[in-house]
């Protein structure tokens, strides 16, 4: 268990079971599979980073990559914590791909 920090930052592999075989030939081709997909939904790192504040986790920031296919899912489970702030911030497309939670 983290003990205290600032910021945690993390990338999770967000990709759902079903969409893997959409994905671009290069990147199932060079990417690790278990880096891309939790073998499910795509939300079980989510879940797990998230209830880290309920199990004790002291730490004042998260900055969570979002799925481009997904994102309102993913923001929708902070509903479940009492978190202080949420910034949601998009990428160059207009996407939303950041989320920032203020603990």
């Amino acid at each position: 268990m983290i003990d205290n920090c600032d910021i945690i930052v993390s990338n999770p592999p967000y990709i759902q079971k079903e969409e893997l075989e959409t994905l671009d030939q290069e990147i199932r081709t060079y990417e690790p599979e278990n880096s891309l997909t939790d073998y499910g939904d795509g939300t079980v790192f989510y879940e797990k980073i998230l209830s880290l504040t309920e199990e004790g986790l002291n730490c004042k920031f998260i900055f969570l990559e979002l799925s481009g296919t997904q994102s309102e899912r993913i923001i929708n489970l902070t509903n479940r914590f009492s978190f202080t702030k949420i910034n949601i911030y998009p990428d160059l497309n207009k996407i939303n791909r950041v989320l920032e939670i203020k603990i």
